[in-house]
């Protein structure tokens, strides 16, 4: 019975630490995409908490000195900021491809049309569905 015990609570910090491997990892790309204009961690940390109230130390801490686990809360904010900053490169991307059309780019249209796909394909996994044909 001890055995067993044992077992499932490796099993359970096992899960606990790939939760953590996966928090550090999107803390990391999100750190990364905030100080790309300025390339200051610090200051990056501070937009990120203004923005989707994740505190800096969290950052700080998943950096450079990782918890054994993670709360399900903070987790699920790295999930959050991590999906607004992806819906916004999607309207981005939207936004070239629909000036693309606007500019009847004729010899590339091929181009436009894979742009289009992908992007469909993207919102898809993201689960906001398929462009509409006016994108």
């Amino acid at each position: 019975m001890v055995c067993k015990m044992r077992l499932q609570m490796k099993e359970i910090a096992m899960r606990a630490s790939a939760y953590v491997d996966r928090a550090r990892e999107m803390a990391r790309f999100l750190e990364r995409i905030e100080s790309a204009e300025d390339d200051d961690l610090e200051k990056a940390r501070t937009r990120l908490q203004a923005k989707y109230g994740i505190a800096g130390s969290l950052f700080h801490a998943l950096r450079y000195r990782p918890p054994k686990q993670i709360a399900v809360d903070v987790y699920n904010d790295l999930c959050s900021a991590l999906e607004d900053i992806a819906a916004a490169q999607i309207r981005i991307f939207e936004h070239e491809i629909a000036k693309a059309r606007a500019a009847r780019i004729g010899p590339r249209e091929d181009v436009v049309r894979k742009a289009e796909t992908v992007l469909n394909e993207v919102k898809a996994l993201m689960g906001d569905g398929p462009a509409s044909d006016g994108n």
